[in-house]
């Protein structure tokens, strides 16, 4: 049995799956209105994790395996051949006692790739579980006679490992920066029926075990060290290609992403008569720059630049962005943007940062609307919005942006390197407001690593006296990174000459 808690280090989203008067995609909630973390997503992200991570190659080990995952017959075997159980039970993570969980809404919109306005009717909010939040966490596994118990010994413990080092994913919308968490207080225990005291302890106290029942408690160790040889050593697979880019970009202007405020009650007040008409996004308390903006960001110049290029954007950004599946057109005719009903989840994935507080500032900015005919101001266009200020510019007001794509491509690196120029020289603004200048960034550095089952290796970008220096983990050779690089650029050209825009769709396109 493997008791303790789940922190939330990111953001968590896990949809109740239908809306409710006040939001279109809330969270899951219990009767009392607090949200948790069903059993069934707990389970179904364990399982999918160990699937990707271990390889079993030994035929009786892969039955243990379905023994303590279970196994559904498939639909042209005859009914209940080869179909077992799960071993593995998953309770609810409800809330600790006491424990208040903090939900906040976010919005959400979709940009027109031709237009780079938001999309009409596209416009939709959703809650999420802020950062801090503890879950308990009980898992319990059956050991029966045909069971062998030193390998479910070690799925458990291999699986208590990857949760306290954070590795495992929970929820929606991970690819975005949500659903990282860590154990913490973890313990596992064993139950011997066959003994009277751990009968009556088990049916009298399971949520809080004697300690004559451990057999591990989170510290030092991972629980595969100390178990040691009581158990099977599950062999990992090989690593899948990795890479990763870490950019630190000063702010040149002003920032903002922005949502509207809540009808909540501050100070007996309603906050809407005291707040600016649109406010900056926060987590925790601390401004961010959220995951969501980001990603949608890099999709859309990504897909102007394949435009300009002559490929076709539905090809070679799918795999990376990933696919959302389009509802049929109310009309119940087939209509351009209802089509390709089928979904895929993108490569790449993106971090939330956090904005220091000591470095950033928000402050109220007044507007107007001006009559284009008599040049003074509209009667009742009078707003305000509150973004965020660099508070010098110094090297210290740096924002961090995270990306990572698993299984890469040659050529999706070069297409990362083109975001990153943009972003790098003021050419691809973030955030809201972009119209009036806000959102410019420019490149401060920059990390790329490639990790691959045999080695890890970096390359660094820094930005001095206006121009750029290039190192690398295993040479320094100026030249020979840069004609690296430039053939990843090369790899992403020779994909969009492969992948051209039909004819058809070529009209309209951006140049």
């Amino acid at each position: 049995m493997l008791l303790g808690q789940l922190q939330l280090k990111t953001p968590l989203f896990i949809g109740s799956g239908t809306a409710d008067t006040t939001c279109d995609l809330p969270v899951l909630k219990d009767g009392q209105g607090c949200p948790y973390i069903p059993g069934t997503s707990l389970a179904g992200a364990l399982k999918n994790h160990f699937a990707q991570h271990i390889c079993l190659t030994e035929q009786q080990h892969l039955e243990q395996s379905h023994y303590f995952w279970g196994k559904e017959t498939p639909p042209e075997h005859p009914e209940g051949e080869h179909t077992w159980q799960s071993a593995l039970l998953v309770q609810d993570a409800l809330l600790l006692p006491h424990e208040k969980a903090t939900i906040t809404r976010r919005d959400g919109i979709k940009i027109n790739p031709m237009t780079g306005i938001v999309q009409d009717k596209f416009k939709y909010d959703f809650e999420i579980i802020e950062p801090g939040a503890l879950f308990q966490l009980h898992l319990e596994v059956t050991l029966r006679q045909a069971f062998c118990r030193r390998f479910f010994r070690a799925v458990l413990a291999w699986l208590a490992d990857q949760l306290a080092q954070g590795a495992i994913l929970l929820g929606g919308m991970s690819r975005v920066g949500f659903g990282q968490c860590w154990l913490i207080n973890g313990r596992l225990y064993e139950y011997d029926f066959q003994r009277r005291e751990h009968v009556i302890d088990w049916l009298s106290n399971r949520t809080a075990p004697d300690e004559g029942m451990l057999i591990w408690a989170q510290g030092e160790k991972t629980a595969t060290q100390t178990l040691g040889e009581k158990i099977v050593l599950l062999e990992s697979r090989p690593g899948p290609a990795v890479f990763q880019l870490k950019a630190q970009m000063r702010l040149k202007t002003s920032l903002l992403f922005g949502h509207y405020p809540d009808s909540s009650l501050r100070n007996d007040q309603p906050i809407l008569d005291i707040a600016p008409d649109k406010v900056p996004v926060k987590c925790a308390g601390q401004n961010i720059l959220p995951g969501t903006a980001l990603r949608g960001a890099l999709r859309n110049r990504a897909e102007r630049i394949v435009r300009t290029l002559g490929g076709n954007p539905s090809i070679l950004l799918d795999e990376l962005f990933g696919r959302v599946e389009k509802k049929a057109a109310p009309s119940g005719k087939p209509h351009k943007e209802f089509t390709n009903p089928t979904k895929q989840k993108g490569k790449l994935r993106v971090g939330e940062s956090i904005l220091d507080s000591r470095y950033f500032i928000n402050e109220i900015q007044m507007r107007i609307s001006i009559d284009r005919f008599t040049g003074g101001a509209l009667a009742g266009r009078l707003f305000d919005s509150m973004p965020l200020w660099p508070l010098d510019q110094s090297g210290n007001a740096l924002l961090e942006l995270q990306m990572e794509i698993v299984e890469y491509a040659p050529w999706q690196i070069g297409l990362i390197l083109l975001l990153l120029k943009d972003l790098w020289t003021g050419d691809l603004p973030l955030g809201g407001e972009k119209a009036i200048g806000r959102g410019v960034l420019t490149g401060h550095s920059a990390c790329l690593t490639f990790h691959n089952s045999q080695a890890q290796r970096t390359i660094k970008i820094i930005e001095q006296d206006n121009s750029l220096l290039l190192s690398a983990s295993d040479t320094q050779c100026q030249d020979r990174i840069s004609q690296e690089l430039n053939d990843y650029i090369k790899s992403f050209l020779e994909m969009c000459r492969q992948n051209p825009l039909p004819p058809d769709r070529a009209e309209g396109g951006e140049e």
